[in-house]
């Protein structure tokens, strides 16, 4: 009876088909492609000043920054500002003068608000944040990230501080006390990758 169901299984296990047992490997690729460095940043609105000319007078704005670093590279970047001196025109004795402010009167300084996303930036051994720096018709730095940092969404603030002198200059160059009116100036941005 043994030997019967032993010759069984035996005759079973051949009728099976033969189960042959492989592995493959395939390397398969995913690619990462970088995109941009996007600088975008809010309205700069400075606060108006109502004239007494004994007091330091103070205007004050603010500004967010917006940086995204899609490159993928790691290459840092840098943001800064210039700006012209701010003018004013007025009519005096039927006349039209300039008057102007000189951009020297404004300092200004930068904060990380927000990491939203990436890894956040220690700015004091991986980059640069301006701490009253001094306008200028040359850029001046508003924040820097150093190679190998920065990438992701970030969110800077920028205070700014007009420091109304007691005398401005006229377009000829004479010194007069402050004038009324409104003045404008032109403050350029540049975004630069890398550093």
């Amino acid at each position: 009876m043994k030997k019967m169901l032993v010759s069984a299984a035996l005759a079973l296990l051949m009728a099976l088909p033969a189960v042959s047992a492989s592995a493959e490997e395939v390397e398969k690729e995913v690619q990462v492609s970088g995109g941009s460095l996007q600088v975008t940043q809010t309205r700069l609105q400075f606060s108006d000043v109502t004239l007494k000319v004994r007091d330091q007078q103070k205007s004050f704005a603010s500004s967010l920054t917006h940086v995204i670093d899609n490159r993928g590279n790691g290459a840092g970047y840098g943001y800064s500002v210039s700006a012209t001196d701010f003018e004013t025109e007025v009519i005096i004795n039927g006349q039209s003068q300039k008057f102007r402010i000189p951009a020297s009167s404004i300092r200004f300084t930068t904060s990380l608000k927000d990491t939203i996303t990436g890894v956040p930036v220690n700015f004091t051994t991986n980059g640069v944040l301006a701490n009253n720096e001094v306008l200028s018709d040359t850029p001046r730095t508003m924040f820097k990230v150093d190679p190998g940092f920065g990438q992701g969404a970030y969110d800077f603030q920028v205070d700014y501080v007009l420091n109304l002198p007691q005398k401005i200059q006229s377009a000829d160059g004479k010194e007069i006390g402050v004038m009324a009116g409104t003045y404008k100036a032109k403050f350029t941005y540049t975004a630069t990758s890398g550093i």
